[in-house]
């Protein structure tokens, strides 16, 4: 990780007064990032990079003009500290064609957040954790998150496809996507043979249920460890039954609060 601290502060005493930008403009380099008090509105950003009808008429095939942030903000070997009173929002009205593939935050790998405040309205995920490197091993951390979702297009505010070595860490957070009987956080195993996901939870609060979902024909065992959290449901699910009828997930859960 690279040494350099970068600030973004909403009032102009940073080096950016933008989220969005200060990631586009230092997406490859290892750098730490601190985000000062202030509402940082997701779609106001990109209306101010890539123009003010940008959102409006964003599909995949504007790929090339939004370099992969068609998907939302990428996150990618990163530390983002969020200051207590810093506050993202993303109200997602974009055309239907996009809305599938949207989300808030698109985090790739190596990524340490701590400290998100993130509202995100008719979104995919409010964070799709889905996208990291396939054939090596990475970590994607969270702590004292506080993530609201609504109207969420997959009702996860959390969540997507673990890689073959993948490692996701999620500490005293706080998630709400307004729906009883749903996937607050949902994560589901890879397709690959011979993978060795894992998942940490700890210190939670998810308003609904927390999945791990088996997903692909291979056997390997996606291994999801959840301890003092509360949830309406803590459990293990086919993510497309009955095509993936394999139950590849090893689910350990202790000292948590299910209302069930």
């Amino acid at each position: 990780m690279n040494n350099k601290l970068i600030i973004v502060d909403k009032n102009g005493k940073g080096d950016y007064t933008s989220f969005t930008r200060a990631i586009k403009e230092n997406l490859d380099n290892g750098i730490k990032i601190k985000v000062m008090p202030g509402i940082y509105d997701i779609i106001e950003e990109y209306e101010a990079i890539w123009g003010k009808n940008a959102v409006a008429t964003m599909s995949d095939k504007d790929a090339a003009i939004f370099q992969g942030f068609e998907y939302g903000i990428i996150l990618r070997n990163k530390k983002i500290d969020f200051m207590s009173g810093s506050h993202l929002i993303c109200n997602w009205h974009g055309p239907a064609d996009a809305t599938h593939r949207f989300s808030a935050l698109r985090v790739e790998y190596n990524c340490k957040i701590i400290g998100l405040d993130l509202e995100a309205t008719g979104t995919m995920y409010a964070i799709h954790d889905d996208y990291g490197l396939a054939a090596e091993p990475y970590t994607n951390e969270y702590r004292n998150c506080r993530v609201i979702g609504h109207a969420l297009w997959n009702a996860n505010c959390i969540g997507g496809g673990c890689q073959k070595y993948s490692r996701h860490i999620i500490d005293n957070c706080y998630f709400d996507n307004g729906f009883s009987n749903s996937g607050t956080v949902r994560y589901h195993n890879t397709f690959v043979e011979g993978a060795e996901p894992v998942i940490y939870v700890s210190n939670s609060y998810f308003n609904s249920q927390f999945m791990a979902r088996w997903y692909g024909p291979q056997t390997s065992k996606m291994r999801v460890y959840v301890n003092n959290c509360e949830a309406e449901a803590i459990c293990k699910t086919a993510e497309a039954a009955p095509v993936y009828n394999i139950d590849n997930v090893e689910l350990y859960k202790w000292n948590n609060n299910e209302r069930k």
